[in-house]
């Protein structure tokens, strides 16, 4: 027992791994990146950014759905809501989502792997809730309770994207992944626009359930567990072999975890160190401030256009306007951004977005010229976003990516809970039209002053935003 115990903790030497090791994948794949393993390794990686992919579109779909049904929840006569209660039942959510996220490092030990199917279950069964709840306090327990859920699994989606993509494609792979969050948002219009008004916002949470079927079988098939949680747990074998399976590179892992070892460090240990305090506390304040400027967006756009005279439909149009934006502007940028660098683009992003939501409340323009300018703002709320989550991911280290990103997820959600509960309040203060969209330039401006102040990543001069 004591040998096969020092087998299974000791390093893994690389004619152990073989000829389809990382070490070994990377040099097939400068030389013959058609290889058949290549093409497996390849296939297989996809397969985790692909269930990635779907958690976000979760997360995304939640997010929305609660924007797109404010109009009928304001409506519904036997609960008697008003613009600031069903902001603070929306900012319940976000409370959940905080907790989630700050809470997911304390049960890294579990294993990404269960814990994803897990919450994937708990949110699917939240959204069960909102569709059955007899009244508004039922309803705003199953929003706390599925914010929980998917603040905790995030995280965990976009540590494993990072974990398995290719150094040269990963801000492609995170963007593809990340993008799930504004595609979740299109489905979420699409389907409001489909039933919302026939049958109703029950259905539309409804319709939130169907992962359990869908997604849930195929997770528990497919998911690996991460090979950083088993080096960190001694298991390196079963690292290395699916390290094999997937073409990952156990190389930063490994040193990554003897480094900390060696420090009497772990995740939690290096985030203590002043330089990656320092980093986290402005990421996660540009996060912040980021995140109360897509919640304002993708919580009160509609209802602020229905105040402005526009149909629910063409509010709803919006909705699809700003996730579509989203999606079309991350994955033509995260191409760039692979070429020369992902920090700079968020400023210039949120920047964008500023100068649209001044344009729109100067003077309303044509439709059609006021759905452009609302693609642009998309970029800017949830493109800045997707590739701010890639900037975190790849800036810290694999031991402590995870909880990094729960800590800079956390005080989002914050940022989304102040933006969905002042939201609230500031419509049932009348303001203008002008005046509830520039108000969200605010908190833009703040994001771009704290991401512009993140130092160089220790040790390394591949991070500068300057």
């Amino acid at each position: 027992m004591a040998q096969s115990e020092s087998l299974e903790n000791r390093p893994i030497p690389t004619e152990e791994v073989g000829e389809s090791s990382p070490t070994a994948a990377n040099r097939v794949s400068t030389t013959s990146a058609d290889s058949p393993t290549e093409k497996r390794q390849r296939r297989r990686r996809g397969l985790v950014i692909l269930l990635c992919f779907i958690v976000l579109v979760i997360d995304g779909y939640d997010l929305v759905v609660y924007g797109a049904v404010v109009p009928s929840l304001l409506n519904e006569s036997e609960w008697g809501l008003t613009s600031s209660t069903v902001g603070a039942i929306g900012a319940s959510a976000l409370l959940g989502m905080a907790a989630g996220a700050f809470a997911v490092g304390a049960f890294k030990r579990v294993g990404r792997r269960p814990l994803m199917i897990g919450l994937l279950t708990w949110t699917s069964l939240g959204m069960g809730m909102c569709a059955v709840s007899v009244n508004a306090q039922m309803f705003a327990s199953a929003r706390l309770l599925t914010g929980v859920a998917l603040g905790a699994l995030i995280p965990l989606a976009i540590a494993m994207t990072a974990e398995f993509s290719r150094p040269d494609r990963r801000n492609l792979s995170n963007a593809i992944a990340l993008s799930g969050y504004a595609a979740g948002g299109v489905l979420s219009a699409v389907v409001a626009l489909a039933i919302l008004e026939s049958y109703g916002f029950r259905m539309m949470f409804a319709v939130g359930t169907t992962p359990l079927i869908l997604v849930l079988p195929v997770m528990i098939w497919i998911l690996p567990e991460a090979p950083s949680y088993l080096v960190s747990r001694g298991k390196n074998l079963q690292a290395a072999k699916i390290a094999q399976l997937y073409g990952v590179d156990l190389d930063p892992i490994t040193s990554d975890e003897q480094a900390g070892n060696s420090q009497n460090g772990s995740g939690q240990a290096i985030l203590t160190r002043r330089p990656w305090v320092i980093a986290l506390s402005l990421f996660s304040a540009a996060y912040f401030c980021g995140q109360v400027l897509n919640y304002g967006m993708s919580t009160w756009l509609p209802k602020i256009m229905n105040d402005a005279g526009y149909s629910l439909d063409s509010a709803l149009l919006f909705l699809l306007s700003l996730n579509c934006g989203a999606i079309a502007g991350t994955l033509l940028f995260s191409r760039i951004a692979d070429r020369i660098g992902s920090q700079r683009i968020p400023v210039y992003s949120w920047l964008s977005a500023a100068a649209c939501l001044l344009w729109l409340g100067i003077a309303p323009p044509p439709n059609l010229v006021a759905y452009f300018l609302v693609c642009i703002i998309g970029f800017g709320s949830i493109g800045s976003l997707i590739l701010l989550s890639g900037q975190i991911a790849h800036y810290f280290p694999p031991s402590s990516r995870s909880i990094a990103l729960g800590v800079s997820f956390g005080a989002s959600r914050i940022g989304g809970f102040a933006a969905i509960l002042g939201g609230g309040i500031l419509l049932d203060l009348h303001l203008s039209t002008s005046g509830m969209l520039w108000i969200w330039i605010i908190p833009t401006t703040m994001s771009i002053a704290a991401l512009l102040m993140v130092p160089k990543k220790p040790g390394s001069t591949e991070f500068k935003v300057r």
